[in-house]
């Protein structure tokens, strides 16, 4: 497994699978592999050629998602790893393929399209707001989650998107107050001190942004 791994990770294919398992290994660096053309490959594929497809965090999502159509059943992707395994960019990965084959699903009803605009707006934007809030710089990683995250989304009969929740928990509320060396407290506590005026800094006795 190990050596499939490592011969898969030096062609850049970072995704291999096993059964319903997805392995991901991070490649620090950016590859041209969630296009629009991936999307649209494991949306127009059938049940079989799906399953034929290479393995694709996609792949993944669509296969919970024509699950939760046919079967009618909830489904559920667990997304684990250790720090700077890639977590957060997978999650987010995910939700931009689901957001986008729920919008191509609602696309039949002429009155869905600003709803479908709306969620997706706020699906996509709470990100960067909770990295804010709950990643911080760690010697690992320099996004580092420092809190656990589920995100649940409701479908209509259609497989349109029609409403979505997000849950924060376990968050390092220590880290606020103490840190280990060569790691930092919260995003948000430095934006707000790099984003502040003189007089603003001046009169919330906030230091520069270090």
């Amino acid at each position: 497994l190990l050596h499939n791994l490592r011969t898969r990770y030096a062609r850049d294919a970072i995704y291999s699978s096993a059964g319903s398992i997805l392995i991901s290994v991070n490649p620090f660096k950016e590859l041209s592999i969630y296009t629009q053309e991936a999307m649209q490959r494991c949306k127009d594929a059938d049940a079989k050629s799906l399953q034929d497809l290479p393995p694709h965090v996609f792949v993944l999502a669509e296969v919970a998602y024509r699950g939760m159509l046919v079967e009618q059943k909830m489904q559920a992707l667990l997304i684990s790893g250790e720090s700077g395994a890639g977590k957060t960019e997978a999650a987010k990965a995910a939700v931009k393929y689901i957001v986008a084959r729920s919008k191509s699903a609602g696309g039949r009803n002429p009155d869905s399209g600003g709803n479908a605009d709306f969620i997706e707006s706020c699906i996509i934007q709470a990100n960067p707001l909770l990295e804010a809030f709950g990643n911080a710089k760690t010697v690992r990683n320099n996004n580092s989650s420092r809190f656990g995250k589920w995100v649940e989304i409701q479908f209509d009969a259609s497989g349109f998107i029609s409403s979505s929740r997000i849950t924060s928990y376990l968050l390092e509320k220590s880290r606020v107050v103490e840190h280990a060396d060569g790691e930092r407290t919260y995003h948000v506590l430095y934006q707000l001190c790099s984003g502040c005026s003189s007089e603003e800094r001046q009169q919330l006795q906030l230091l520069p942004a270090a």
